[in-house]
């Protein structure tokens, strides 16, 4: 049963009963069109700046400007401009041609490298319109509109079989940058094994395998905290591997940095507290090496579930999103008690007045980082990573030009399993 401090959220936008339950299980009470909540939550694929249209004491669940990272061809493009000054440090994401800007680059690396690459569309999902060209290849047409080739990296396999790894990431908060990778989440795999020569065997996107006929939803989408203990017993040290994990997830969230931090200050500025977060779903190929790829980042992840064990997975996954990304009952209660007294003036006065409400939600969120499923990867205690700060200052000195393909009101990548 929810008392009077609990944090209140708009269900009107929410989709997903994981989310819902999620939400409960947080101690979040969930009430259609209520303008007093004080989180707003999307289930939406539409990055529609009008969302950030929000009360100053508002927190929401949607980080503008995001598609940077989760639009294939903005996300190469600033990797691309930060591998300039750190090649061997951005190597986590196979070699990239923008198209039909690099269409020239492409055609004459792939006529010689003897690599297959992966054609992909901007703002594709479930992988639709993806194609693989094979090394050498002559006859095939690209695309005249935004896509990107990537190259086709021999992930590890596990019975002959190639998987990927789809890594739920929470961004907490832009100004300051927080991070956090959750400690499970799903192994994709293909629905036929390396012996075949089809999509099935090369493409890990859980909706186009399960088209499979000869295939079970079990063996393609499976929990990574069941898998990393069959590779952890044929000798992989899981601890390292998660630190790599992390390291490509934190890179990757810097070289868009410098849009990020700017949509912030327009769209969504922090008061004394965050106000927008998100989760991201990180889809990372292991090479045979045990090195991590990031081969794309998905706006909304699919917060729908196929079993048992992936619901309670996701919901338990949501549940310490929330937690961690709006540890604001104190902020609720403030709310309440005024009603529709507040405007944005009046609130901006109070809360900064108050300066203990933001130690109070900072004292929160790391009592609960305690007992979360979420690990802390950013800022990060870890000594090596002293240097990471330069890159991020790096990045905040390369010009934030506009990006091809970039209209944040269409629907992005992102609903796939």
């Amino acid at each position: 049963m929810h008392n009077a401090s609990c944090l209140h959220a708009d269900e009107s936008h929410i989709k997903y009963d994981s989310v819902k339950e999620a939400m409960d299980n947080a101690g979040v009470i969930l009430k259609p069109n209520n303008r007093t909540s004080v989180l707003v939550w999307y289930d939406s694929l539409t990055d529609n700046p009008k969302i950030f249209e929000i009360s100053p004491w508002q927190v929401i669940n949607r980080i503008p400007c995001i598609n940077t990272l989760c639009r294939k061809v903005p996300f190469a493009f600033v990797i691309q401009k930060i591998q300039k000054f750190y090649p061997e440090l951005y190597s986590f994401v196979p070699k990239t041609f923008v198209l039909p800007n690099q269409s020239d680059d492409f055609i004459n690396t792939q006529q010689h490298d003897g690599f297959s690459y992966i054609i992909k569309p901007n703002a594709g999902s479930l992988g639709k319109g993806i194609s693989i060209i094979e090394p050498k290849q002559s006859d095939f047409s690209l695309p005249d509109q935004w896509d990107v080739a990537q190259q086709y990296i021999e992930g590890l396999h596990l019975d002959n079989t190639k998987f990927d790894l789809r890594v739920y990431v929470l961004v907490a908060s832009i100004r300051p940058l927080r991070i956090y990778v959750y400690r499970d989440g799903i192994a994709r795999f293909c629905s036929e094994d390396a012996t075949h020569n089809s999509p099935y065997s090369k493409l890990t996107n859980v909706t186009l395998n399960n088209q499979n006929t000869t295939t079970e939803i079990s063996k393609i989408s499976r929990l990574i905290s069941d898998v990393f203990p069959i590779l952890e017993d044929k000798g992989v040290n899981i601890e390292e591997l998660w630190k790599s994990i992390d390291d490509v997830v934190t890179l990757s969230i810097f070289s868009a940095y410098g849009y990020l931090s700017s949509a912030e200050r327009v769209y969504c500025p922090s008061t004394t507290y965050p106000r927008c977060f998100q989760i991201l779903g990180f889809d990372i190929l292991l090479d045979r090496d045990l090195k991590p790829h990031v081969l794309e980042i998905n706006y909304r992840p699919s917060l729908d579930f196929y079993r048992g064990k992936e619901r309670r997975m996701k919901v338990a996954m949501i549940r310490d999103a929330i937690l961690l990304g709006a540890p604001l009952s104190q902020i609720q209660t403030i709310i309440n008690s005024r009603k529709w007294s507040w405007g944005r003036s009046t609130w901006l006065s109070y809360i900064s007045i108050n300066k203990d409400i933001s130690n109070n939600i900072m004292l929160i969120r790391d009592n609960t980082e305690k007992t979360s499923g979420f690990a802390l990867v950013w800022p990060s205690k870890d000594t090596r990573k002293e240097a990471w700060k330069d890159v991020l200052q790096k990045v905040l000195t390369i010009s934030n030009d506009p990006l091809p393909s970039f209209f944040p009101s269409e629907k992005v990548a992102g609903g796939e399993a």
